[in-house]
């Protein structure tokens, strides 16, 4: 019996180990699904409001399109530039954290103390 018990705690840790090891995975890329989704909010929101903007300067102005158009021309490559950073960002976030969490702690050190 001794042996089916230790068997079963050994089945039990792996188990154990199996479980908690795809939960970090898991919310390492759930972070860095947060990571892209936000960092693409942020980019289309400042890329909305510039682009109403100028939208808002060539109906004002009528005749002085060029320049707006050369800014909205300027907003658009600055924003598919910072969008199609955020896949790269966010996978070097899920690497990270998935790398500081398997590397194994220090073990203790501490030595024992010897009595005279």
């Amino acid at each position: 019996m001794p042996e089916e018990k230790t068997q079963e705690t050994k089945e039990t840790s792996e188990l154990k180990d199996v479980l908690v090891e795809t939960a970090r995975i898991q919310l390492a890329a759930l972070e860095a699904g947060i990571t892209f989704w936000s960092g693409w909010v942020e980019s289309a929101a400042k890329f909305a409001v510039a682009a109403d903007q100028e939208l808002l300067k060539i109906v004002q102005r009528g005749d002085e399109t060029n320049d707006a158009i050369g800014q909205l021309t300027d907003l658009s490559r600055e924003f598919l530039r910072k969008v199609t950073e955020l896949p790269n960002q966010a996978l070097a976030e899920f690497n990270a954290k998935i790398e500081k969490e398997t590397k194994p702690k220090p073990k203790s050190t501490r030595a024992a103390k010897v009595k005279p």
